[in-house]
C-alpha cells in the first residue's frame, strides 16, 4: 500500500489520493489493520523525512515496523520502505540502499559499537 503523503499541492483526483494530513494518515493505517489478519504485513513507500511520522501512525494502529530500507540520494535519505507486521513483537532490520548515482557509500556504524 502506498499511503498518501505529501501535505499540499494542487487540487484534482491525484493530488487528494497523495496528499494527506495527520489524521488521514491514522485513518489509513487504521483501515489496513482492520483488512490485515493478525500476523499479516503491510509495506509502505514514504518520505524518509517525515518517517517518525508514518512509525507513529503505525505504533497507533497497532502495527510493528519489522523491515526499513532507506533509498539514498547522494548523502540523504529520500525515501524509506517499511514492512510492518500487524500485532508484530519487538525486532527491527535496517538496510541502506546507495545511489546508484553516487560512488561513496553511506557510513553506517557497527551495530556492535552502539552501546
Amino acid at each position: 500500500m502506498n499511503p498518501p503523503y505529501f501535505t499540499s499541492g494542487d487540487p484534482g483526483r491525484r493530488a487528494v489520493a497523495r496528499h494527506a494530513d495527520d489524521t488521514l494518515l491514522s485513518d489509513w493505517c487504521g483501515a489496513a489493520f482492520l483488512l490485515l489478519k493478525n500476523g499479516g504485513t503491510l509495506t509502505a513507500c514514504y518520505p524518509a523525512e517525515q518517517l517518525q511520522t508514518l512509525i507513529c501512525a503505525l505504533d497507533a494502529a497497532r502495527f510493528s515496523v519489522k523491515r526499513m530500507q532507506l533509498l539514498m540520494r547522494g548523502s540523504r535519505a529520500r525515501l524509506v520502505l517499511i514492512e510492518a507486521k500487524k500485532l508484530g513483537g519487538s525486532g527491527m532490520s535496517v538496510t541502506v540502499v546507495p545511489d546508484r548515482n553516487s560512488r561513496s557509500v553511506p557510513i553506517v556504524p557497527d551495530p556492535g559499537r552502539l552501546v
